[in-house]
This record gives C-alpha cells, structure tokens and sequence, in this order.
C-alpha cells in the first residue's frame, strides 16, 4: 500500500504488528475529528496452490482483525482472494519445479463462509 505524504498531516498512520506475508492492515485516525479507518490488504493464494492450506488461518485472522475493527468509521478490504473457484494451479506444470499436493482439506465451513456470516451480521445491526 501506497500512502501520500501529505495524508500524515491530517492522519495517525499505524500499521498492524501482526501482518502476514498474505495479510496487511493499516489503521488510519484523523487528529482533528477522530474519524477511524481500517485498509485490508489481502493476497489468498489459488487452492491448488501449494500455499492454498493457509486458507483457514487467513479467515481467522480476518474475522479477529474485522472485531477487533469493527467500531471504526470506515473499513476497506482490498486484493486477491482467487475466488476459490474451478481447479487451476499458480505454476506452469512440468517447467515450474513446485511440488504439487492433494485438495484442501474440507472441515466443516469452508473458511470464507464465517467472513460471510460476519459481514451478514454485521450488516443487519
């Protein structure tokens, strides 16, 4: 994430000391009206991936970092959530040297779907 330099005249910019390599979350307060902002950037890999498994660790991270910022003013998710449809790889087969593994594992919900109820509920309030 890009921010102006000028944007730190008007707002405290901090970011998350508990970012991942597939998660970044910077927290804006203006200094004047107390307005509160929260930006996700996000990178989920494909599920055929071989990073796909760290699925269920990024939505419980989301849900407890969407709690933790659940009063602020505005919150803005952004980036790369590959949908987790259809069955395609992030590597070419037989050029990329990645080992492949089997499906993700299904237990229970599927991870998006508690992003889902929370937003669901959220929005009913």
């Amino acid at each position: 994430m890009l921010i102006n330099n000028t944007t730190f005249n008007d707002y405290v910019i901090t970011q998350d000391v508990e970012d991942t390599d597939e998660c970044i979350l910077i927290k804006a307060r203006h200094k004047h009206s107390n307005t509160q902002m929260s930006f996700f950037g996000i990178y989920l890999p494909p599920e055929n991936s071989v990073y796909g498994d760290k699925a269920d660790n990024l939505f419980e991270l989301l849900v407890n970092k969407l709690y933790d910022t659940g009063t602020y003013d505005l919150t803005v998710m952004m980036g790369d959530f590959n949908c987790r449809i259809g069955n395609k790889c992030d590597y070419v087969e037989r050029i990329d040297d990645v080992p492949t593994r089997g499906k993700h594992r299904q237990r229970g919900k599927r991870p998006w779907s508690i992003a889902i109820e929370f937003h669901a509920a959220k929005s009913t309030k």
